[in-house]
C-alpha cells in the first residue's frame, strides 16, 4: 500500500470523506485499474452521498477482479440505496458463494428479493440473518411483511409481536400486525390494534381500514364516524368516499350516496367503478339519462366491464332503446359468458 492510499484509508476510518476521495484519486490517476483505491474510493463517494461516482468505481473494481468480495458487498450496498436491486441480488449471490459474511449478505438480499416480488425467497434468507441476529428488528419487520406478502400472516403477527416488545414505537408495527389480524379473520385483534395505531399517530389510511373493520363486524356507524374522519384527514381519499357511499346506499340515503361518489370522481375522474357505481345509483332514483351518461364513461375507460354493458342496457330498455339494449346485453355476454343476468334479459 503507497502512501496516497494508506492515507486515503485513515481519512476513511475517521469520516473525513472529500480528503478520502483525493487522497485515492491519486492512486487512480497512476493505475486507474488499482481494485483497492477503487474499491476505497467509492466507499468515500458513497459516503459523500454520491451514488453514481461510488458505483462506478466498484463497477471498475468488479470489472478488474470479479471475485473480489469486498467491491461486490460495496457495490451491493450502493445499488440498494439506487434501488436497483437485480444489481444487489447478483452481487451478493456472488459475494456469498465467495465466502463474504453470509448473514449480512443475506439481509442485504433478503430486502432487495422483497423488493423485486420474491418474498417466498426473501423469508428464507431473512430467517439465516435471524439465526445470529435474532433480535434485530429490522430484519424481524422485513420478515414479518414477507410471511404477510407470502399469506403466511400467522408467523407475520408472530414476527411483528417479536418487532413491539424489542422496540413498542417501531413504526406502523402495529398497524401491520393489524392488517395480518385483518387477513387472517380475527377483526376483534385487528380493530384493536388499529386502534392503538392511531392513539399513536392518527392517518387516513389508519381510519380507513379501522373503518372496514367496524364494517366486517357489522358495526355500520362506527365505521361511518371513521370514513369521516378518513375523509378529513384527506379530503381527496377516494376509497373513503366510495366505502361511505356503499354503507349510505345500504340505508337508503341515494342522494347522499351520490354526493359521496361525485366527490370521489372529483378526486380521481380515471377511476371506471366509480362512475360505474355513481350510475347504478342514478338508476335506482329512476335517473337513467345520468345513468348513461355514467355507464358510457366508465366504458370508456374500461372497455371490458361486463357488469356496466350489463347495466347500461338495462337503462337503455327503461328509455325504450330497444335496440341499443339487445347491443349491450350481447356486449356484457361476450365479455363475460357467465353474466346469466345478461344472457336473460337479451332472450327476452
Amino acid at each position: 500500500m503507497n502512501g496516497w492510499q494508506r492515507l486515503g484509508s485513515l481519512y476513511l476510518e475517521s469520516d473525513k470523506f472529500q480528503n478520502a476521495v483525493d487522497a485515492f484519486s491519486r492512486v487512480v490517476a497512476k493505475t486507474p485499474t488499482d481494485v483497492e483505491a477503487r474499491v476505497g474510493r467509492g466507499r468515500a463517494f458513497n459516503g459523500l452521498n454520491d451514488l453514481a461516482a461510488a458505483k462506478a468505481d466498484f463497477d471498475v473494481a468488479v470489472q478488474t477482479a470479479p471475485k473480489h468480495v469486498d467491491a461486490r458487498v460495496h457495490r451491493s450496498y450502493v445499488s440498494a440505496r439506487m434501488k436497483q436491486y437485480d444489481s444487489v441480488i447478483a452481487d451478493t449471490t456472488t459475494a456469498i458463494e465467495l465466502g463474504g459474511d453470509d448473514a449480512e449478505l443475506r439481509y442485504r438480499r433478503g430486502v432487495a428479493l422483497i423488493a423485486v416480488g420474491k418474498a417466498g425467497l426473501a423469508v428464507d434468507d431473512l430467517s439465516v440473518f435471524l439465526k445470529r441476529f435474532p433480535n434485530n428488528k429490522h430484519a424481524l419487520a422485513q420478515r414479518a411483511h414477507a410471511y404477510a406478502v407470502t399469506g403466511m400472516h400467522d408467523a407475520s403477527i408472530v414476527d411483528w409481536t417479536a418487532v413491539l416488545k424489542i422496540d413498542a414505537a417501531y413504526p406502523q408495527a402495529v398497524s401491520r400486525r393489524a392488517m395480518a389480524f385483518t387477513s387472517g379473520g380475527d377483526h376483534e385483534a385487528a380493530l384493536a390494534d388499529f386502534s392503538k395505531a392511531i392513539a399513536q399517530k392518527p392517518r387516513a389510511e389508519l381510519y380507513y381500514q379501522r373503518a372496514l373493520t367496524f364494517r366486517r363486524l357489522g358495526k355500520a356507524e362506527q365505521a361511518m364516524n371513521d370514513l369521516g374522519n378518513a375523509i378529513r384527514a384527506n379530503p381527496r381519499y377516494v376509497d373513503a368516499f366510495e366505502h361511505r357511499a356503499m354503507i349510505l346506499a345500504g340505508k337508503g340515503q341515494l342522494s347522499n350516496a351520490i354526493v359521496d361518489l361525485s366527490s370521489a370522481i372529483a378526486a380521481d375522474p380515471e377511476r371506471a367503478t366509480t362512475y360505474y357505481n355513481r350510475g347504478v345509483l342514478f338508476s335506482r332514483t329512476d335517473k337513467y339519462e345520468k345513468a348513461l351518461d355514467d355507464y358510457n364513461t366508465a366504458l370508456m375507460l374500461n372497455k371490458k366491464f361486463a357488469a356496466c354493458y350489463l347495466r347500461r342496457g338495462m337503462a337503455h330498455e327503461k328509455l325504450g332503446h330497444t335496440k341499443d339494449a339487445i347491443a349491450d346485453y350481447s356486449a356484457a355476454t361476450d365479455q363475460n359468458e357467465n353474466l346469466h343476468q345478461a344472457h336473460y334479459y337479451r332472450a327476452r
